[in-house]
């Protein structure tokens, strides 16, 4: 599978129907300012977990990075910025994308310092037309001018669906890597005994499911298929 389409897939991955998704977006919505700043750190270390915080009005703060996966060369994989606006957000509009513009040119000012992925998190949404094309015209022009090499502005919501994807990518992994051994003690136990051929092939149902502290619910479409169950689980 691509790169593009894991990402795509991940993208179309949606977790606002859990609880859990709803409560962070209501504490991370009801943040604002330095309160922001601080409440994202555990979920942007989810995704980039060597973030650093930088130290408030620091030479980098000034310069629009509130958190870096820090180089000593000052050459920044990773640098983050922190909008905590007070403002709904029907009424994102001309004074935010002013305030994003002052992030990315005190970051270009900065001769001293190049970042590969530069993000802005903020704590509203993205509804307003006004902001959302004046943040797309600012990142266009900003990725013309090599302030970064590659600049996003997320909102809440696609912070804690990135932190959610992330999570849930980790398990997976985890699983993976339990199957596999207990595959293997399985086979070692067999070979011990002698004499046994282990049985891998069998036929299988598969079922996606979504669950959250109320209920399981199963998706209608199931697939039968003849595999090895522990290679379908890794």
């Amino acid at each position: 599978m691509t790169t593009e389409k894991k990402e795509k897939e991940k993208s179309d991955r949606s977790w606002g129907g859990s609880s859990e998704f709803s409560n962070f977006s209501g504490s991370l919505g009801m943040s604002s300012g330095n309160d922001f700043q601080r409440a994202i750190a555990p979920f942007v270390r989810v995704i980039f977990p060597s973030l650093a915080e930088t130290p408030n009005l620091d030479h980098l703060d000034t310069a629009g990075l509130d958190y870096v996966i820090w180089s000593d060369d000052y050459t920044f994989p990773v640098a983050i910025q922190a909008k905590g606006w007070q403002v709904s957000a029907e009424k994102l509009g001309y004074s935010q994308i002013q305030q994003c513009k002052k992030s990315l040119l005190s970051l270009k000012k900065r001769k001293d310092v190049h970042v590969t992925r530069y993000i802005i998190i903020h704590n509203r949404d993205h509804r307003s037309e006004i902001f959302r094309k004046g943040i797309e015209a600012l990142i266009q022009e900003h990725t013309i001018e090599k302030t970064a090499d590659h600049i996003e502005v997320w909102d809440r919501r696609t912070l804690l669906n990135k932190v959610f994807n992330s999570m849930h990518d980790r398990l997976l992994v985890a699983l993976s890597k339990d199957s596999k051994r207990r595959a293997a003690l399985g086979l070692d136990l067999i070979q011990s005994i002698g004499g046994l051929t282990p049985v891998t092939n069998v036929p299988l149902s598969s079922v996606l499911a979504k669950t959250d502290q109320f209920q399981l619910t199963l998706n209608e479409r199931t697939s039968r298929l003849f595999s090895d169950p522990a290679k379908q689980q890794a």
